[in-house]
């Protein structure tokens, strides 16, 4: 029989989750993936002044793709774009002054400008993308860009939204409750860090109602998708009977998957845990853990034959 733990202990380690406000270079992602991309046409179009094949092919030597990676062609073909007011190229341009890439020295004023720009034109990803920089500086002005993002449904704003309510600071009043709405909205998207998250919210009654059972829901979610922390929350929650019926095997299960990716608190938790299982206790987890990474390996994408 599993050794008892004392559920203050346990209270401790079920809050364990990660919501750093995300880094800018984390967030510059190149708007217009998916077009088809013909050099010969696309330079005939952009010789032409057409903003949007100077876009293209900013995105293609910045990229490298189909062309030779070439950052000063890539800044030159951005700020063509841009000055004509392609609110995607306005965003890249953005990102080379944020990051100091493409030849040019780091500059968050000029940044600031050219996404001010693209963001003015109701383009989501630039709203998220200025938002964040503002918020990284402290001003108010980033709630504002961050809902017209996330009411666009853009899930990278609603997680970053829901994070800056989640933590306050400077930026925004601390708000539980607008943190789970925005939370919510990323985890029906299927993030696994927002479930990971309002799982934790759930399980504490933060921003709303406490409901166990609607935490493990979340944390199962989130752990499906191979989030640490959501496996470590899911398997606490399995060990001590909270919000769903004790499996320790169960509990060991997805322990030892969240620990096998360096989790601090879920090897914290396994030793304690597994020091009083029984050793079928300890086996029948093992083999919980084997099956779940067959069935992992049974369903991931097999090479295509060449």
């Amino acid at each position: 029989m599993v050794r008892a733990l004392r559920n203050n202990k346990i209270l401790k380690v079920f809050v364990s989750f990660w919501l750093p406000f995300a880094a800018a270079a984390a967030l510059w992602v190149a708007l217009g993936h998916g077009e088809e991309f013909d050099l010969n046409k696309t330079l005939a179009a952009a010789e032409k002044g057409d903003a949007e094949a100077e876009f293209m092919l900013g995105r293609a030597y910045d990229s490298g793709k189909g062309v030779a990676a070439d950052a000063k062609k890539a800044l030159e073909y951005y700020r063509r774009a841009a000055e004509q007011g392609n609110a995607k190229a306005q965003n890249n341009l953005a990102s080379l002054y944020a990051l100091g890439a493409g030849g040019v020295a780091q500059d968050k004023v000029e940044a600031k400008k050219w996404l001010r720009k693209a963001a003015s034109q109701g383009a989501a990803l630039p709203e998220d993308n200025l938002g964040i920089m503002l918020a990284q500086e402290g001003d108010k002005e980033a709630v504002e860009w961050l809902a017209k993002a996330a009411e666009q449904g853009l899930l990278s704003a609603q997680l970053h939204l829901g994070d800056l309510y989640y933590n306050g600071g400077p930026a925004v009043t601390q708000d539980y409750s607008q943190a789970a709405k925005w939370l919510q909205k990323a985890a029906d998207q299927g993030n696994a860090r927002a479930q990971n998250v309002l799982g934790v919210m759930y399980q504490n009654g933060r921003g709303v109602k406490r409901d166990l059972a609607e935490a493990v829901k979340w944390f199962q979610r989130g752990a499906e998708q191979q989030n640490a922390k959501a496996e470590s929350n899911l398997g606490q929650m399995y060990c001590v009977g909270s919000g769903v019926k004790a499996d320790a095997a169960e509990g060991y299960k997805w322990l030892t998957l969240s620990a096998e990716q360096n989790e601090v608190t879920a090897i914290k938790f396994l030793v304690d845990f597994k020091s009083g299982m029984t050793l079928d206790q300890i086996a029948a987890g093992q083999k919980l853990v084997e099956e779940y990474k067959e069935h992992q390996h049974s369903d991931a994408p097999k090479p295509s034959k060449s």
